[in-house]
């Protein structure tokens, strides 16, 4: 059936009368069809194509009008089948067999056709509404089907382009390594056996170029290995005072340059202690560093203290605190993102790649802990490292930490 042809309506009556009333009453906006039993009526629904609303008649020989509904509303096939009751049994107790039978509506006879019409059309029309509202809904889900099956292939093609990424970073590690530290090492050389002032300056100034970028990229390495999980612990027996002169070693000259009073107060520590000493260095150089760099005058202050226990298991919190320029309330958020700095106009200058809170967290994080910004503000930021470690029984030799 075209979109233009009439609706067509099942009339179903054992009374011919009353079906030709019926007819005559729709016609002829409407193709209609009868049968004068249920039987028929099934019949007919089961071969021919299927009519866009019924009339039913109540009482009919054999099977009765409630009854045939009943079926057409437990078939898939008819279930959806607009059903109209039309019967001269004027009773409160028929209309509501007929509405718990499934039916759409109730109509008493002598039938008005006026009311008939408006009442067919408005079920049609309800019927129409509905069955656009389904295909557009399901149109709707296909089509959000295929966007997610589309954004799920980009997603997974991405991620494996991100896994081929982080693979060949961490797989080019040495590669990238050895050349950039024979550089800086070849650099160092010829600036120390450089006599000439003038080329001893210039050597200086690509020494510091070359280190830099050394440390770039030892930084995006050591990220694309957290990131591919290839970092792992090597816990062993270490004193404060090994920590002490790492981060002394590492950090003294770079505070001294810029002027700065560098303090380390490990005393918050047991004098013995089990964990990967590496690692925990490299956690606070990369805290240190940062708070270095950003700080044009006064100090950077590290301490640290017992936050909690576990047996012989130890929660530190190292706190670095420094007297730089702290940072702006809307960048705080952004803070430990790889490739970060805050607010570009006020940190001008700083250099870095924006990775160094990013890794000192992984660190942290590799050490069942956390790191977090505990405060900020003009006058400077301070940062707190939390890590678990063990405490072990002191050794023979003594070991206490130190204070700078």
């Amino acid at each position: 059936m075209s979109e233009n042809d009439p609706a067509r309506i099942l009339i179903i009556d054992d009374e011919p009368m009353g079906i030709e009333i019926i007819a005559r009453a729709l016609a002829p906006d409407y193709a209609c069809e009868f049968a004068l039993s249920g039987p028929e009526a099934l019949a007919r629904l089961g071969t021919g194509e299927l009519p866009a609303l019924i009339l039913l008649d109540v009482m009919m020989p054999g099977m009765d009008g409630f009854q045939l509904c009943r079926w057409l509303k437990a078939e898939p096939d008819t279930r959806e089948i607009p059903v109209i009751f039309i019967t001269a049994a004027q009773n409160s107790e028929s209309e509501t067999s007929a509405l718990l039978a499934g039916a759409a509506d109730f109509i008493n006879k002598p039938v008005n056709p006026q009311v008939l019409r408006l009442r067919v059309g408005m079920q049609i029309l309800l019927r129409e509404r509905e069955q656009t509202l389904r295909r557009l809904n399901a149109e709707l889900e296909q089509r959000v089907n295929e966007r997610t099956r589309a954004l799920r292939e980009s997603l997974a093609q991405v991620e494996a382009a991100n896994r081929a990424k982080d693979r060949l970073l961490a797989n080019m590690s040495a590669e990238l390594r050895t050349p950039l530290n024979g550089i800086v090492g070849l650099l160092g050389l010829l600036h120390q056996e450089e006599a000439d002032a003038d080329k001893q300056g210039r050597l200086a100034g690509v020494l510091g170029i070359a280190a830099a970028l050394s440390r770039l990229f030892g930084d995006i390495l050591e990220l694309s290995a957290f990131e591919t999980n290839q970092v792992l612990l090597n816990p062993h027996e270490f004193a404060p005072d090994d920590l002490h002169r790492r981060l002394c070693a590492a950090m003294g000259p770079p505070a001294a340059a810029k002027g700065l009073d560098l303090r380390l107060d490990l005393t918050g520590l047991p004098p013995c202690l089990w964990g990967d000493l590496e690692r925990l260095s490299q956690l606070l150089i990369q805290l240190l560093g940062n708070a270095v760099k950003f700080t044009a005058a006064g100090s950077v202050t590290l301490q640290v203290r017992v936050a909690g226990e576990a047996g012989d298991r130890l929660r530190l919190a190292f706190e670095v605190a420094d007297t730089g320029c702290g940072i702006p309330s809307e960048a705080r958020a952004r803070v430990f993102l790889p490739f970060e700095q805050g607010d570009q106009a006020d940190l001008a200058g700083a250099g870095g790649a924006g990775l160094g809170l990013t890794i000192a967290r992984h660190l942290a994080g590799l050490m069942n802990g956390g790191l977090r910004l505990a405060a900020s503000a003009a006058t400077g930021s301070t940062f707190i490292a939390e890590v678990w470690l063990d405490r072990l029984a002191e050794s023979a030799a003594d070991l206490k930490p130190r204070q700078h």
